[in-house]
């Protein structure tokens, strides 16, 4: 009676939002009948320190394979809004289980155009500012004190931003209107994609290892997102967490990069990285190659 009350009201109903992609309360859900009781699929899906994608037989705790388990319910069950209504990862300077600042904003990245692509219609980063613990106080080496995109504040009271907050205007300034497509559950990789088409570039390539997502966009036309997984961090693996070597933020991790070749649809080709500066190419016989690293960029004039 009350979810009916709350439907007569005009409000959605969503239940508590399920740790990673639990495929096993979906299913308890249909088992008892209740999925067709609400009507948004709230969840969290991790996997940090890891990428968050998929990357051989890496898997197990994934942010990709939450998300993708999310995906597969659908198929199985029946179509729900969903909201990620938490996710992100933790800078911890000399832990293994810690991001260094820039990778911390790469994977974020990747999250948020990640979980768009599954069809999520909202994502909410976990968290807005550092926190301390209220009985324990604030810790350095703790990943629950370090999940922000905005340290705490100072002494003198002043918030100061990571490289993720940056990541994250760029991304929600370039991305903020996206023009859905129809949606496809049999898409590559199982995605559902309202907004993207994830491509998983292989063109001259034949590669695995490049992501690419093409968005559409009402200001920026047709887009691609694209990164590489050609060379993972040390810990990006499950398993090798304490192969971390913690670098200074102002250092390059991506030491190496992917070649990738492109169609081009313009004569200048833009690519702009998470920080949002401009590089730009230019497109010879029709194609265009670009270097890619496990930092996502965005590129305008290419298909």
């Amino acid at each position: 009676p009350a979810i009916e009350i709350a439907h007569n009201l005009g409000y959605k109903i969503s239940p508590l939002g399920l740790s990673t992609g639990d495929s096993k309360q979906t299913e308890k859900f249909y088992e008892y009948g209740i999925w067709d009781k609400f009507d948004i699929l709230s969840y969290h899906p991790y996997g940090f320190p890891q990428m968050p994608d998929e990357f051989n037989d890496n898997k197990s705790w994934v942010f990709e394979s939450h998300v993708k388990a999310i995906v597969d319910s659908q198929k199985k069950y029946g179509e729900k809004e969903t909201y990620i209504t938490e996710t992100g990862a933790a800078t911890v300077p000399g832990v293994t289980t810690g991001l260094d600042l820039r990778t911390h904003a790469d994977y974020n990245t990747r999250m948020i155009t990640m979980g768009m692509a599954s069809g999520a219609s909202r994502i909410q980063m976990y968290s807005l500012i550092d926190t301390m613990s209220y009985t324990d106080g604030w810790d350095i080496d703790n990943s629950e004190n370090n999940f922000g995109i905005l340290y705490s504040e100072d002494y003198y009271g002043v918030i100061k931003p990571k490289p993720a907050a940056v990541a994250f205007a760029q991304w929600s300034r370039k991305l903020e209107s996206v023009i859905p497509i129809e949606k496809d559950y049999n898409a590559v990789d199982n995605f559902r994609p309202d907004c993207f088409v994830n491509t998983k570039y292989d063109g001259d390539n034949k590669t695995n290892t490049v992501r690419a997502f093409t968005i559409n966009t009402k200001e920026h036309g047709s887009v691609i997102v694209a990164w590489s997984n050609a060379n993972p961090l040390p810990n990006a693996i499950n398993g090798q967490w304490s192969s971390r070597v913690p670098t200074l933020p102002w250092k390059n991790q991506w030491q190496k990069s992917e070649k990738v070749t492109f169609e081009a649809t313009e004569p200048i080709i833009t690519v702009t990285d998470i920080m949002g500066n401009d590089t730009t190419y230019k497109a010879s016989n029709g194609k265009v190659t670009i270097p890619l690293t496990g930092s996502p960029v965005i590129i305008k004039g290419v298909k």
